[in-house]
């Protein structure tokens, strides 16, 4: 069984893709589980994360400022649930800043919020895919829920290709304090987010990776909509450890209320350790 080696992927800077598995602790005997690419953990492994999230907007630079922390558990082969603090983790849209635990101004409380979050792998091969749900607490006061819905995957021409595709729609439905959208904001009501990450090994331990995607609330669409776009990498320190970062133009185009172009920009730098 090969290490975990998290790349820039919907797991490593926003939801998990889990292309490797870790070896076996002492004694262990594997047990069988999806063959092929994955998108889950194997059971009983545990992978953590952290990301520093800086807002760089035009005037508004390094406010704010945020450490996301994500952990991941493997309940079985096919089932795996996080605790999410990142809004990567939880949109699977790099660049997000200003989630938990947030240190400056403009934050919401250091602490404002939370999610719990599943999947569920039902397809494995050339495309692996998994269920995506979970329930999260946007902010704290008001008291805002959520939950999400939506399919995480991952496309690889071959097993030997240096090339993936990552893909994680997914719809957010508020449950309580269902307030509009306002500007620069979705509030708490529906938005569907489909983002898509290309990645590509350039050499075993280098990964490169482009995404960009779209953002769209129900409310008010025209207005809020935006579509992002990342640029960034990964290395893999051992069989254990991966260090990755991204520049983000998180409104590269977006609605009119929104602050759009390079103006409108983050950068998040995280790592991985996989137990």
């Amino acid at each position: 069984m090969r290490p975990i080696l998290a790349s820039l992927t919907v797991l490593a800077l926003g939801g998990p893709a889990f292309a490797d598995e870790p070896p076996p602790p002492p004694e262990a005997t594997p047990t069988a589980g999806p063959s092929g690419e994955r998108v889950v953990l194997p059971a009983k492994r545990l992978y953590a994360q952290a990301m520093l999230e800086l807002e760089l907007a035009k005037d508004t630079a390094f406010d704010p400022v945020s450490f996301a922390p994500d952990v991941f558990y493997g309940v079985t082969d096919a089932l795996t649930i996080g605790l999410i603090h990142s809004s990567l983790g939880a949109s699977g849209i790099i660049g997000g800043s200003g989630s938990s635990l947030c240190f400056t101004d403009k934050c919401d409380g250091v602490y404002n919020g939370f999610g719990i979050d599943g999947r569920y792998q039902f397809a494995s091969g050339k495309v692996s895919a998994a269920a995506n749900f979970g329930l999260y607490v946007n902010d704290f006061d008001p008291f805002q829920l959520a939950v999400k819905l939506g399919v995480i995957g991952r496309w690889r021409p071959s097993p030997s290709s240096k090339l993936a595709v990552d893909f994680a729609p997914s719809l957010v439905l508020g449950l309580t304090e269902r307030e509009p959208a306002m500007m620069g904001g979705t509030g708490n009501k529906e938005v569907l987010t489909i983002p898509g990450t290309v990645l590509y090994a350039v050499t075993p331990k280098i990964a490169a990776m482009v995404q960009t995607g779209l953002v769209l609330p129900f409310e008010n669409a025209g207005d809020l909509f935006f579509v992002p776009l990342s640029i960034g990498g990964s290395y893999a320190v051992n069989k254990q450890i991966t260090a990755q970062a991204a520049f983000t133009f998180l409104h590269l185009l977006g609605g009119e209320t929104l602050q759009t172009g390079v103006d409108a920009r983050s950068f998040t730098i995280g790592g991985g350790y996989a137990f």
